[in-house]
């Protein structure tokens, strides 16, 4: 079976190995046809040390989708021959927090790529049924794939409150961020929405998903003294300079919401948080949103493969991973199969 290994920092190679396909009796086998790169994939292609007592070598990526090869005696929801996509975790059901419904938090939660479980830029992926999803008809491999980003999009959209007079600012308008956009159009096509980068590239990007290039704040060519304050602020940085430039430019009553990952505190203080009516959501990761995404797509409402900006085959794997890293060209990168 053909995978990409990374082998080292920096260093991918193409490998083929025997791997035990057979199947318990809720699985389901995958023959993978579309990977997306996540930032994740890239944190851990140039890290100096792997996190989270990773070891190489190690195979990556976890958006995908792909065709259902063979299922598993218990499995009814698929059969052979459909089209899918996969959420990469699998979650036990029965933790106390898998009963109240966050899953994301499963105390024996397998994430792909993380902790021991295997990526996805191979040939082939075993998965529980209860994390893989039918594709609509109409749908790409590439928009299956792409469910997983979108996830992280929506579940955090998802948290906030908006009405007509909502004015959120986006910061970051790397993949989730442009995503988050895309969804905001969607589903809340009244409110008020601006995204916060430092390229000028991202405009371009954004009008290729239908934005406007005056929804996009680029480096210092904006005055926020000439704006109106924003309701809402959605960080996917992580960079405590940008957040508290923005929470200054607030109402009172504001809410931040936190998907950026970084090791940085949030140089804000109780006092700030509490005079200024402050609300600070964290969002990790998703629960339950293929279904609703996969609504939106069978709606026609949703439109987003223009996010994926290269495309390579898995053999010039290493290829596309340094493609990837260059954020001012590239939003998305994708590897077929």
């Amino acid at each position: 079976m053909k995978q990409a290994l990374l082998k080292q920092q920096g260093v991918l190679a193409i490998s083929d190995i025997e791997e035990d396909l057979s199947l318990r009796a809720n699985e389901v086998l995958i023959e993978v046809k579309a990977v997306t790169i996540c930032g994740s994939d890239l944190s851990y292609f140039q890290a100096e040390k792997l996190p989270h007592h990773l070891q190489y070598p190690l195979i990556l990526g976890h958006e995908m989708a792909g065709i259902v090869k063979e299922t598993g005696t218990a499995v009814a929801s698929i059969q052979k021959g459909d089209g899918v996509a996969v959420e990469p975790q699998s979650y036990c059901g029965h933790c106390h927090a898998c009963i109240r419904g966050d899953y994301n938090f499963c105390e024996s939660l397998k994430f792909m790529a993380s902790k021991g479980i295997s990526g996805a830029l191979k040939q082939y992926v075993k998965w529980p049924q209860g994390s893989v999803y039918k594709l609509e008809n109409s749908m790409s491999f590439e928009e299956g794939a792409l469910l997983e980003p979108l996830s992280v999009a929506y579940s955090a959209i998802d948290k906030l409150d908006f009405h007509k007079d909502s004015r959120l600012v986006i910061l970051g308008a790397g993949s989730i961020g442009l995503l988050m956009g895309v969804l905001m159009q969607v589903l809340y096509p009244e409110v008020n929405v601006h995204l916060v980068d430092i390229y000028e590239s991202k405009r371009d990007m954004g009008e290729r998903l239908h934005m406007k290039k005056e929804q996009f704040l680029i480096g210092d060519t904006y005055d926020l003294q000439l704006m109106k304050p924003f309701t809402h602020i959605i960080d996917t940085t992580g960079n405590s300079k940008v957040v508290k430039r923005f929470l200054q430019h607030s109402i009172l009553g504001a809410v931040l919401l936190e998907i950026g990952v970084s090791d940085h505190p949030l140089d804000i203080s109780f006092k700030e948080i509490v005079y200024q009516g402050l609300r600070i959501i964290g969002s990790y990761r998703y629960t339950n949103t293929y279904p609703k995404l996969l609504k939106l797509f069978r709606e026609q409402r949703l439109h987003v493969c223009d996010i994926i900006t290269g495309s390579y085959p898995i053999e010039a794997a290493q290829t596309a991973f340094e493609q990837a890293l260059d954020g001012r060209h590239h939003s998305k990168i994708a590897i077929y199969l």
